[in-house]
């Protein structure tokens, strides 16, 4: 790992299009997807500096309204490093952790093929479905959020979120008109 990419988003969906937009920028992986609660999902990236930098420029492209937040680690220390393995933790890591301790039992001493040897089908196959399965999670979350929010902060979410519908049909649109509004921007 030579350099850090953290990003930061207003809804899963724009998150999962701007991740695609970064592991397909550059030679970047994904080290960890977090939601923290609010429709704000966190991701971060690794790769080399200049293949993070690239992956941010092309994140910041695709999904302009939701990026938040995004920054480059270039080199990070050690104890930073254990930060953010403390705060990001890998749900993928710890998943091959527990296989692999299973299958070094089967493996047995006279195994030619490591015991920590992930199976490439395995590792594509698990984090889409997750990704799937969070898809739909976070949707009815978002849906649930913003029809328990008051109109004042329905207004106040879509002035920040820049909406196309401009400022004074903001403040004259309706709850429902709103909450449309928001879905529909966050699905772009």
């Amino acid at each position: 790992m030579k350099a850090l990419g953290l990003m930061e988003f207003l809804g899963y969906l724009p998150a999962v299009d701007g991740l695609d937009a970064a592991l397909k920028a550059a030679d970047v992986r994904l080290r960890s997807c977090r939601r923290d609660g609010g429709g704000l999902v966190s991701l971060l990236i690794t790769g080399e500096v200049s293949a993070v930098k690239a992956s941010l420029s092309a994140v910041r492209g695709a999904a302009e309204g939701a990026l938040l937040s995004a920054s480059v680690i270039a080199r990070p220390s050690d104890q930073l490093a254990a930060m953010i393995e403390r705060m990001f933790p890998s749900p993928l890591r710890e998943r091959r952790s527990k296989k692999n301790g299973a299958e070094g039992k089967k493996a047995g001493k006279g195994s030619l093929l490591p015991a920590a040897l992930p199976k490439e089908r395995e590792t594509a196959a698990a984090p889409l479905k997750e990704l799937e399965g969070e898809l739909a999670r976070e949707k009815e979350t978002i849906d649930k959020e913003l029809g328990a929010m008051t109109l004042g902060e329905l207004r106040a979410l879509a002035r920040r979120m820049n909406l196309p519908m401009g400022v004074e049909k903001i403040g004259r649109a309706n709850k429902r008109t709103l909450i449309a509004a928001i879905e529909r921007e966050q699905e772009r």
